[in-house]
């Protein structure tokens, strides 16, 4: 296996692990830039402990291509994540949302069962539905922005990660390049 398709393989794993980090701490609410940093720095410092793979492919190009090894861990070491600002994850005033949707729905509801001549207990489950459906609707719609600045955030952080790589890449190639 060539030098690039090795550490392609390292680089995807450790991206899979910052997305993955930034899809769980979402969900919590608590992405942090900081928090990210140190798990790619975790994740660089793999390159320094004599147990780890990724020791034992820097060290073999350490061996054969030391230039290449030397560029490479500079620019390593200088990679860094940059903060991302989330966007909001649902319509401003969210907190009002459901609430105002439910009061929606329910004078909706009850001036619809108003207007046919129901009696009060058609009235009452015109509000109930009516009220009830509105506060649902308003969930889902939420949930789904929720999702969607999510995953946005997840994209800008694998976004930088393989421009990381990208960039790491280039150094990499050199020594293929090189035995050819």
């Amino acid at each position: 296996m060539s030098f690039l398709e090795d550490f392609n393989n390292q680089w995807n794993t450790v991206t899979n692990r910052i997305g993955n980090a930034v899809d769980s701490r979402a969900k919590l609410g608590t992405v942090n830039a900081d928090d990210l940093q140190k798990l790619l720095d975790n994740e660089k410092q793999r390159y320094t402990l004599p147990t780890e793979y990724q020791y034992a492919w820097l060290e073999k190009l350490r061996r054969e291509k030391p230039e290449v090894a030397e560029a490479f861990e500079s620019r390593l070491q200088a990679a860094a994540l940059q903060p991302v600002v989330q966007q909001p994850a649902s319509f401003s005033g969210s907190n009002a949302l459901m609430p105002t949707l439910a009061l929606i729905g329910a004078v909706a509801g009850f001036a619809i069962t108003r207007l046919l001549h129901m009696g009060i207990v058609p009235s009452v489950l015109g509000i109930l539905l009516l009220g009830g459906g509105s506060s649902m609707a308003g969930a889902a719609i939420s949930g789904q922005k929720k999702e969607n600045a999510d995953a946005s955030l997840r994209d800008a952080y694998v976004r930088q990660m393989k421009e990381i790589g990208d960039s790491l890449q280039e150094i990499i190639i050199r020594a293929d390049q090189s035995d050819e």
